[in-house]
């Protein structure tokens, strides 16, 4: 089958310049002969057009190169469809990317457009809001809204911003209901991941895989000591999640649970993120897995 690939490239994302990018997509694409264009991302992040789009043009891939945000956009709009999605990664954090086992180096991402294959790849829906990563309640919804608006992106860039609001104590009274069971808790924040990781290779779902049709629910409390917050981040970052049994210990401060289906009553309003995008918070969440939502090409 031949390919004709759509580059929707993201001019702002990330720290590099995209002159670079350009070069390297247009060596590759007539060294290996295929079809392609080259387009800006849409700086709204409205995608709903697309679909009209790869049908009249019959594009074959579409290859987004950016950060988080723009994957999110742009395949959300590519739900169910046949089109096969590419990642360059471009962007601050690259959760997506280095989730699915993308390399950082442009020219590698390139080859793997050129020669990887697409895999069936499992999206969740939160609420009607469709996503590909994780979404979040609490801090860690709230670092997130923190760090969209800095000025200055990358990773000690988020580090300074998780620090800073680690002090600021609030947690939230949550019930929470899954395959295995309901219960209730008060939690720091909660991570509902697909993708294993928030960004910058900081690994949040040790046991996520997007292709297993489960969401991987990480309910964190709040360590009351310096001590205990070291531990957590021991945790997060180098990925030691609790079993099952372990994770219906209220003692816990890691809880790690694999589900389809997660329903949070959440009284308190605890702020909210999908995919590292601030969104209204809700009294009652509701979050599936979307089995095989679209093909990303690995």
């Amino acid at each position: 089958m031949s390919r004709k690939i759509l580059f929707l490239i993201n001019p702002i994302s990330g720290t590099q310049t995209k002159k670079r990018l350009f070069e390297l997509i247009d060596a590759a694409m007539h060294k290996s002969g295929i079809e392609y264009n080259c387009q800006p991302t849409d700086p709204s992040g409205e995608y709903t057009l697309l679909r009209s789009e790869l049908n009249a043009k019959k594009w074959t891939d579409v290859v987004v190169a950016g950060g988080d945000g723009s994957i999110h956009a742009v395949a959300s709009a590519m739900f169910g469809t046949s089109v096969r999605l590419g990642i360059i990664p471009a962007g601050s954090g690259n959760g997506m990317a280095y989730g699915a086992g993308i390399s950082s180096n442009w020219k590698r991402a390139i080859d793997t457009i050129v020669r990887g294959n697409a895999f069936p790849t499992d999206a969740y829906e939160v609420n009607g809001i469709k996503g590909c990563m994780l979404m979040g309640l609490g801090y860690d919804a709230r670092v997130a809204a923190a760090f969209l608006h800095q000025p200055k992106r990358g990773f000690w860039t988020y580090l300074r911003i998780c620090w800073q609001l680690f002090f600021e104590e609030v947690n939230f009274n949550l019930k929470i209901t899954t395959d295995e069971g309901a219960f209730d808790g008060c939690f720091f924040f909660v991570s509902v991941a697909n993708s294993n990781q928030f960004g910058n290779r900081i690994t949040i779902a040790p046991k996520a895989n997007m292709q297993d049709g489960k969401l991987d629910l990480i309910l964190v409390s709040k360590a009351s000591a310096i001590k205990k917050m070291l531990g957590l981040i021991r945790q997060i970052l180098f990925g030691k999640p609790m079993s099952l049994e372990n994770a219906k210990q209220s003692s816990a401060v890691v809880r790690y649970i694999q589900s389809s289906s997660i329903c949070i009553e959440n009284n308190q309003y605890a702020p909210m993120h999908v995919d590292g995008e601030p969104k209204h918070s809700a009294e009652k969440i509701q979050i599936r897995v979307i089995p095989k939502a679209f093909n990303v090409i690995r």
